[in-house]
């Protein structure tokens, strides 16, 4: 393949890397997959049953302290903030009562560990 092909070809596929990273973060928003600036804090009695029941068993028995309505690839969702055996966890529901995501806040207890180091 001649020379000038191959940087046609690593051009146009920059391009499409380029442009699809842009897509991209449109769908996403600037935070990523959820956009900070639409939570909002409420309280468990204000969400949907379907909510309310996902939430309570991925707690699986540990304190859930703070519930945000936020929005999750352009729909309503639930996010919260979980204790389980002296870690935090946050757990994303959809307003259906899907699971989203459940993932270990380990920025918090960095921060967290960081506040106790300091006092």
């Amino acid at each position: 393949m001649p020379t000038r092909s191959w940087i046609a070809l690593l051009f146009t596929s920059a391009a499409a890397l380029a442009l699809a990273g842009c897509a991209n973060n449109e769908m996403w928003g600037k935070h990523g997959d959820d956009d900070e600036r639409n939570e909002q804090q409420v309280n468990m009695d204000q969400v949907p049953a379907a909510v309310k029941t996902t939430l309570t068993k991925e707690a699986a028995g540990g304190q859930i302290q703070e519930v945000e309505r936020t929005t999750w690839k352009g729909r309503t969702a639930y996010e919260a903030d979980v204790m389980m055996d002296g870690k935090k966890w946050e757990v994303t529901v959809r307003e259906d009562g899907q699971l989203l995501r459940k993932m270990l806040d380990e920025e918090n207890d960095a921060e967290d560990a960081k506040h106790d180091k300091d006092d």
